[in-house]
């Protein structure tokens, strides 16, 4: 049996999927961690609105409490997020009346290697009732 030879082209493509595959590679990562990076922002956004939600709540119903302190109820609804400052869009609580609390606090990326908001940001409202 006469051994046939391979034309000379297919004989020197040895290697070409170990290229092809470097070159894929470095995309295929960055999208990989760039969907990890942009969800875990998402993530952190969602809490913190939760947050501002029940401090805004909490504002509602205990805002003539002396002892009512808002940033710990932003921080403690929102877990991903350490919130730093949360201020309610007015004082008391007049029947009717819509309050808002907006809080804030640092972005903690979760690679850092993505351009992203350095804080995060978030409102909440609620109705006054009587």
């Amino acid at each position: 049996m006469a051994r046939t030879r391979m034309p000379a082209p297919f004989r020197q493509e040895h290697g070409g999927s170990a290229v092809e595959f470097a070159l894929i590679v470095p995309i295929l990562l960055g999208l990989i961690f760039g969907i990890l990076e942009y969800a875990w922002f998402f993530n952190q956004q969602i809490s913190a609105t939760q947050g501002a939600r029940a401090a805004a709540r909490a504002y509602v119903l205990h805002h003539e409490d002396p002892a009512f302190d808002l940033l710990a109820v932003a921080d403690a609804g929102s877990p991903t997020v350490d919130i730093t400052s949360a201020a309610a869009s007015q004082a008391g609580c007049p029947e009717g009346a819509t309050i808002s609390v907006v809080i804030a606090g640092p972005n903690d990326p979760l690679l850092g290697l993505f351009p992203l908001p350095a804080e995060i940001k978030a409102k909440g409202a609620m109705q006054c009732e009587a």
